[in-house]
């Protein structure tokens, strides 16, 4: 390494750098070090503080001068190595290109803190240090067979937190080490370089190593490695295009834009992705680009990545698979496939033999025993899974206080997803952007309606039915929207569709809550909830909703159960004045059939019915619709009969 000894004082060369005598032999006394020719490098690893002598960023509590040797050893790698009193002095040749200045305490691409230092930055390699000789580990003072910097040792940055975060806590890994990978290529490494790097985090640094077919699979995989070459050539060009920015953020994220809002596939789904997300993936990886250049590469990454709203082809998303459906229901499990877009995955593993004893006997208390009851029930969690509302049903859950509904509904959100749900009551319906966030759910569901009146019902119908909606989002163009999602709301009482009660009837499915919880009773569990969402309860709750798809399938349509339909009569007897003053009248069929429906101004049934409405507050319909509202019921039709030379409208069965 054409040595040349010199004095030293302390660690460094005494005197000035014009004043140094070097000779070719060391001196007999004193400390001394040597010069070495500028084709080599030393990396510097203090492991122990110089002033309180403590250990410092330990690798698995040791040393991580000991890890970095590890690795060179494991790897083969030819090095010359010095043990000092704080950590290692290790030497390689100086890679091609190389910045040859001094580097303090910066992070190398593993995550370990190092010194690089350089002999065109006059440094010297110390051999006696207060008297006592230092030795060699490996290699000699005068060995030159040793190898180039590996570039996991590489200089990358000053600290650990920016410009990249090198931090890959457990649960969070898979996203960050892909941003990793890019952010080195980014920085001139090769994708082979950033793999290797990858791979030696995972077996030397991380606490917890990811198991290598996962890291293989998610992470280190050939479809990344193409895209990670790829943009390495594209780095080589240095006037950076809007579209190779847009196809780098494309194909870090995996995005496609639908309805103008960019969705990223994560875990077999695809999840929406703020706009937000790329101005930070720029900022970190290409600090220099500006805020119109930003623009443009959202422009180009929405025109790159647009996607049409996809056809339903009526499988469902669940997290370990998705289930496709054959006519009569039966199921079979295929595996998450990129080129399936969903949007929507519900939070259960397909296990067709599980069983879980808590949840069966939860239900029986719900719906007190009731095998019809809980029919019904597994019939609405099978209408979940179906991506239509050909049947057409709303869901109330109705009951007071402490009767379980707060937790049956808190379980389908479980079961769902809650990022599948929105919570949009009935009065919010009609404002502007109030169904905003109702876009690729499986359902909407608020739990606690307050018993107010309804004026006009006509996004609900239309949501229930499977009507064109207009969705208008902040700050984007609005889109015409099919909503396949269903409306559940959990209420202490009815709300009033008085004013607008034409058509509800028919869309409602009514679940009354009636077994009171009371404290201090075996079967009050304030943990319930916490039982019933493990795997176990969840895969046990998608195979009853199973069992209700095919339910409904083989039914063509909802049962209609006694409970259910005495809780729709009740509710269309406080919602319709028509039926209630029918009913509080005691009219039966043949009365209604014998009088006229209105005979001059005050005479006949629209007329007492018109004073019922009067004396009770509330508005009365037209005789038009007071008298559908009776066909509808009854099997009715009306005609006019003729009575001394006048034509009295009355009804008549069909």
């Amino acid at each position: 390494m054409k040595l040349k000894y010199v004095r030293f004082n302390g660690k460094h060369p005494a005197g000035t750098k014009d004043s140094r005598q070097y000779s070719d032999r060391p001196p007999r006394k004193g400390d001394y070090g040597v010069s070495y020719s500028p084709g080599f490098l030393k990396v510097d690893i203090d492991d122990y503080n110089h002033k309180t002598g403590k250990l410092e960023n330990p690798v698995h509590g040791n040393p991580r001068s000991e890890t970095v040797i590890t690795i060179l050893d494991e790897l083969g790698i030819k090095y010359n190595g010095i043990s000092t009193e704080h950590g290692k002095h290790l030497f390689f040749r100086l890679p091609v290109g190389m910045e040859q200045k001094n580097k303090i305490n910066w992070i190398c691409p593993i995550g370990i803190k190092l010194e690089w230092k350089f002999p065109a930055s006059d440094d010297h390699i110390p051999l006696r240090i207060n008297g006592i000789e230092r030795q060699f580990f490996k290699g000699s003072l005068h060995n030159e067979d040793i190898d180039e910097l590996p570039s996991f040792l590489y200089p990358l940055q000053k600290n650990m937190d920016k410009p990249f975060k090198i931090d890959f806590p457990e649960g969070e890994r898979t996203q960050a080490l892909g941003a990793y990978l890019f952010h080195l290529v980014n920085k001139g490494y090769t994708a082979e370089q950033a793999f290797e790097i990858v791979r030696l985090m995972n077996q030397y640094i991380f606490d917890k190593p990811i198991p290598d077919d996962l890291l293989n699979s998610q992470i280190l995989n050939d479809k990344t490695f193409e895209k990670l070459a790829e943009n390495e050539r594209n780095q080589k060009d240095k006037s950076l295009s809007h579209a190779d920015v847009a196809k780098e953020v494309i194909e870090r994220f995996d995005l496609i834009t639908v309805n103008g809002c960019f969705y990223t596939y994560e875990n077999g789904v695809y999840k929406p992705f703020s706009d937000g997300r790329i101005t930070n993936y720029l900022t970190v990886n290409h600090p220099k680009l500006n805020s119109n250049f930003e623009k443009e590469v959202v422009r180009h990454i929405k025109g790159l990545t647009y996607t049409e709203y996809p056809k339903d082809d009526g499988t469902v998303n669940v997290k370990n698979g998705i289930l496709k459906f054959d006519d009569a229901g039966n199921v079979e499990l295929l595996p998450h496939s990129k080129e399936r877009i969903t949007f929507k995955q519900f939070k259960a593993i397909y296990d067709p033999d599980a069983e879980s004893k808590i949840l069966d006997d939860a239900l029986k208390i719900w719906f007190n025993g009731d095998s019809k009851q809980i029919e019904l029930f597994y019939q609405v969690l099978g209408y979940l899974l179906m991506n239509h509302v050909n049947y057409q049903k709303i869901f109330f859950f109705i009951g007071v206080p402490s009767t379980g509904k707060s937790t049956v509904l808190k379980l389908i959100v479980a079961f769902c997803g809650e990022e599948n749900i929105s919570t949009i009551q009935l009065s919010d319906m009609n404002k502007p952007f109030g169904l905003a966030s109702i876009v690729n759910k499986v359902a909407n569901i608020f739990s606690d309606l307050k018993k107010t009146k309804v004026l006009s019902s006509d996004i609900f119908k239309m949501l229930a039915d499977g009507s064109h909606v207009t969705i208008s989002q902040k700050y984007k163009p609005d889109f015409t929207y099919v909503f396949t999602g269903k409306m559940i709301f959990g209420m202490n009482e009815y709300p009033d569709f008085s004013n607008d009660f034409e058509g509800i009837e028919r869309r409602l499915v009514i679940f009354e809550f009636k077994h009171v919880f009371r404290e201090g009773t075996p079967e009050h569990d304030p943990e319930l909830f916490e039982k019933l969402i493990t795997d176990e309860c969840m895969s046990t709750l998608l195979n009853k909703a199973l069992t209700g798809y095919k339910s409904l399938i083989a039914n063509k349509g909802f049962i209609t159960t006694r409970d259910s339909r005495k809780a729709l009569n009740k509710f269309v007897s406080d919602n319709d004045n028509v039926i209630r003053w029918i009913q509080e009248s005691k009219f039966d069929e043949e009365y209604l059939l014998r009088e006229p429906i209105k005979e001059g101004f005050t005479k006949g049934l629209y007329p007492d019915y018109h004073s019922y409405c009067i004396n009770i507050g509330e508005n009365p319909k037209a005789q038009k619709d007071f008298s559908r509202t009776i066909c509808n019921k009854y099997g009715f039709e009306t005609y006019r009969h003729r009575v001394g030379g006048v034509r009295i409208p009355m009804f008549r069965k069909k």
